[in-house]
């Protein structure tokens, strides 16, 4: 584009074209002055569009072109330009004005990239034109530098690295720079909080830096990952904040908003049904297990009440009602409704504990029924199970136990209808490896422990669990073993089976459920294959492959069975009933700020690989109540659910449970809390760190065979109790009075965790 104007002449004062044709485009001939006529433009032209004439009509033809602004004599198009000045570049220049018809009404398309004086051409959004033009002439008008930065709306992601999500920030300037720009930024929480991706309460990643536009460029892009998780939670907020704008910039929205939509399912609540044996004196606990069908980040409030079915409330069961609430990442709760002992005789009773939410969950199966059992009770499968087993351990093929498991909420005694000795646990090959003697009193939700007793090569956790029944004989590694009601091989019959555990897929069906689990093949291990108890109770679908986990002290293959990290830990008749967790109750150090903040939750990055903790360490802290009735003098917690070695998905944290100290911390308010640490126990030693089933005690705590009894905080009864180390309390613990302890995790790998436990006490 070219400026004439200030000129004057006889005639065509800006242009005087005799006997040739001029092609002009995007140029300004305006406020020019002729002594006899035509003081801008005189002749013929050829109009390329875009162009600005004071008098375009005066002996003057061809100004007609799109977007051109043509002045008749009568009334010329005044240009608003300043003097003729020294405004930047190698020549002077008439400046636009800021009123000048000749802003933005030119067209980029058919410029010089750059003005006269350099300045690079530029179209001003906030000025409407059709043709997306810059200036007219050989100036183009500079507008205030400025830095904004817009909105960014994004779905979550759903799962591992593979399936990275970004919130994209577009920072843009007013108009481009002949020189570099920079901006700072920073990623900051409103309702979604950053930090350390892999964490479940963490929405997006740290984001922050500074963002630089090469000289010309007007917009660039700031990413800021976001979590990827399976929770359900509410649409949440993150700010982005510009500062420190350089090459003569200023900010002008300085503040975008990161919107997180969630896209996750709403959990389901679900509450399962109950059959124990009325008492013959005094009451007993009905424990209804309420439970989510997957953790959620939100809080969830659901209310339950009892109802009569042929059971009546206040004769044979006390009336009950009450709140859950859930909080993030809360799968489950126990709800205990006491039955009375009568002496009627009389059928089975029913009564029911019936859910409805208050917000934040869908209803799934909302009506627990509890069945009083009267009289003489038939056993059936599924109600005693085999619950942890090894056919193999480190001393070699004789390193064997089988443990059994009341899975029932009422005792049951071991009797037979054909007067055999009891219940036989026998071999697919055939032979009874131990019977359970007829008359053998299994207390509700107890264990049995079988080992085998060969001198040297035998069984070698006694330590931990002695056997309340022995055998020499070894099981083969690709074997399966069934639990029959009987011990007269002639009745080994489907009608018998209590349970099954098999090693092979060509087991006959008698010695497996469902898929069998995969052979160790012959390779010795601290391993063993215990049932899942990511519920508080121990998995019983019918199939072993989905009900049981095989954990080893390193993680190791087995031949093709792949393991995870964590420790064996058998359980024999000494082990107690398990309490429910309103008994011994969970909950924050610091209830006054969430799960995941303060010092209830503790992230450290400094790395320790020697210690486990390539990338640091996450401290769980939580305070527990004795709501037992009695006073506790140990406690002992186990890892029934942990993310850890070997991972199965790149977005899944690798977690090792590790020793901690104790540590003096200030909640909300200024109190000083006593957080107690806690040790992972060496029987077996775990190199690696804990993992699924490993127990955590206090250095130092003598060993000892008494009984214990064991809670749930996922809201079921706790499977192990061991005589392995326990917190010692310096004194009692009083009924109603709490203590705080923390839970240390290594991080070896970075991602979403899951970290449950079973907590343990001994009066």
């Amino acid at each position: 584009g070219v400026t004439i104007s200030d000129n004057a002449a006889d005639v065509g004062g800006g242009i005087f074209n005799s006997n040739s044709t001029a092609n002009v485009v995007n140029t300004i001939v305006a406020g020019n002055q002729a002594r006899t006529a035509s003081p801008d433009t005189l002749g013929t032209y050829v109009s390329q569009g875009y162009n600005l004439i004071g008098d375009g009509q005066s002996n003057t033809t061809g100004f007609s072109g799109l977007g051109d602004q043509v002045g008749p004599a009568t009334a010329r198009i005044n240009p608003r330009l300043g003097a003729l000045a020294a405004n930047g570049g190698p020549t002077q220049t008439h400046a636009l004005l800021s009123d000048s018809p000749a802003i933005d009404q030119g067209t980029c398309s058919r410029a010089t990239p750059a003005d006269q004086r350099g300045t690079l051409r530029y179209d001003f959004p906030e000025i409407l034109n059709a043709n997306g033009g810059c200036d007219v002439g050989a100036y183009e008008l500079e507008g205030p530098l400025t830095v904004s930065v817009g909105d960014a709306t994004v779905t979550e992601g759903t799962g591992g690295a593979d399936t990275q999500v970004f919130a994209v920030f577009k920072v843009s300037l007013s108009r481009p720079s002949n020189t570099p720009v920079t901006v700072q930024y920073i990623a900051e929480d409103f309702t979604a909080t950053g930090g350390v991706l892999g964490d479940s309460f963490v929405d997006y990643g740290s984001c922050n830096g500074t963002l630089q536009f090469p000289a010309g460029t007007i917009s660039q892009t700031i990413s800021c990952r976001i979590g990827n998780d399976d929770r359900d939670e509410a649409d949440e907020l993150f700010f982005m904040s510009l500062s420190n704008p350089t090459g003569d910039a200023s900010l002008a929205n300085s503040v975008g908003f990161g919107l997180i939509l969630d896209d996750d399912a709403t959990p389901r609540v679900a509450v399962n049904d109950v059959t124990l044996a009325e008492p013959s004196v005094g009451q007993a606990n009905a424990i209804f297990n309420v439970s989510l069908s997957a953790p959620s980040n939100r809080t969830i409030i659901v209310n339950y009440a009892t109802a009569d079915g042929t059971a009546s409330a206040g004769n044979d069961y006390v009336q009950k009602s009450g709140t859950l609430i859930f909080q993030p990442g809360d799968v489950g709760f126990s709800i205990p409704v006491e039955v009375n002992a009568d002496s009627i005789e009389e059928p089975d009773e029913t009564f029911f504990l019936n859910l409805s939410v208050v917000m934040n969950a869908d209803l799934g199966d909302s009506q627990g029924r509890a069945i009083i059992g009267k009289g003489e009770r038939t056993v059936g499968t599924g109600d005693v199970i085999i619950s942890e087993l090894r056919l193999r351990g480190p001393k070699g093929a004789e390193d064997e136990f089988i443990e059994l498991y009341n899975n029932t909420d009422h005792p049951i005694t071991v009797a037979v209808t054909d007067n055999s000795d009891g219940w036989a646990l026998v071999s697919s090959d055939g032979v009874i490896r131990f019977t359970v003697p007829t008359g053998t009193i299994l207390p509700a939700r107890s264990h049995y422990l079988a080992v085998n007793d060969t001198e040297m090569t035998g069984y070698s956790l006694s330590v931990a669990a002695s056997g309340d029944i022995s055998y020499q004989r070894e099981i083969d590694d690709n074997a399966g073993v069934a639990l029959f009601s009987t011990s007269n091989m002639g009745d080994f019959v489907a009608s018998n089976l209590l349970d099954a555990v098999g090693f092979s897929a060509q087991l006959p069906a008698l010695f497996k459920e469902g898929t069998a689990l995969t052979s160790t093949a012959s390779m010795n291990g601290e391993y063993s294959f215990v049932r899942k108890q990511n519920t508080g109770r121990p998995a019983d679908t019918g199939d072993n492959s989905s009900d049981f986990v095989f954990v080893s002290t390193d993680g190791g293959l087995y031949g093709a069975a792949q393991s995870t990290l964590g420790a064996p830990g058998p359980e024999n008749s000494q082990s107690p009933v398990g309490l429910n967790v309103s008994e011994f109750t969970g909950g924050l150090v610091d209830p006054a700020v969430c799960g995941a903040c303060g010092v209830n939750r503790v992230r450290s990055l400094v790395s320790d690989p020697a210690n486990n903790s390539t990338f640091g360490t996450l401290a769980i802290r939580r305070t527990f109540t004795n709501n037992t009735g009695r006073e506790l003098t140990r406690l002992r917690f186990r890892i029934v659910d942990l993310t850890t070695y070997p991972t199965t998905s790149p977005g899944l944290a690798d977690m090792r449970v590790l020793t901690s100290g104790d540590e003096l911390v200030t909640v909300t308010g200024g109190t000083t809390v006593l957080v107690r640490g806690t040790v992972l126990e060496a029987i077996p030693s775990q190199s690696h760190g804990g993992g699924l089933n490993s127990s955590l005690g206090l250095p130092g705590t003598a060993q000892s065979s008494s009984q214990r009894v064991a809670f749930s905080l996922l809201g079921g009864p706790s499977k192990r109790v061991k005589s392995r180390g326990e917190i010692t309390l310096a004194a009692p613990l009083p009924p109603g009075q709490s203590i705080s302890v923390q839970f240390l995790l290594g991080v070896q790998k970075t991602g979403s965790f899951r970290f449950f436990i079973n907590v343990e006490a001994l009066p």
